[in-house]
């Protein structure tokens, strides 16, 4: 699995990923994610599972839509996700199966509200170390 570092702007917040493979750093997104949305990720348990599919014109705009469906879902359905089980990209995009549960107050801390994940800055690329992705997220 790869690795994440969440980093601060003025009233927003940013995810630096990195991982070996694509599928990894998009696996890592949603660990990040989780991270950023909640205080305790590990509280999360993983007893539901929810297929997604995005689509994007690149990685970048894969990663951004990414984090907005998990934004939508924890708007729409109260919906935390704490990790992919399995990630399969395509050229018409990005297939996840996460694994999560839906929030409960009397478990769940939330850090903060996530309004969106930007194009700003937005960056996917393949480096002497694998994969490099970088999103920011309006707080």
């Amino acid at each position: 699995m790869g690795e994440f570092t969440i980093f601060g702007t003025t009233a927003d917040a940013g995810l630096e990923l990195r991982a070996e493979s694509l599928e990894d750093l998009f696996a890592t997104a949603v660990e990040g994610f989780a991270s950023l949305l909640v205080e305790n990720p590990s509280a999360v348990r993983p007893g539901e599972r929810r297929e997604i599919s995005i689509r994007g014109e690149d990685e970048g705009e894969l990663l951004v839509s990414l984090l907005n469906e998990l934004i939508f879902l924890f708007d729409a359905d109260h919906w935390l996700p704490r990790a992919s089980e399995k990630v399969e990209l395509s050229q018409k995009g990005l297939a996840m199966v996460l694994v999560g549960e839906s929030f409960d107050s009397t478990i769940h801390h939330l850090s903060g509200e996530i309004k969106a994940a930007t194009y700003h800055q937005a960056v996917v690329i393949r480096d002497g170390k694998g994969w490099l992705g970088r999103v920011i997220v309006d707080l």
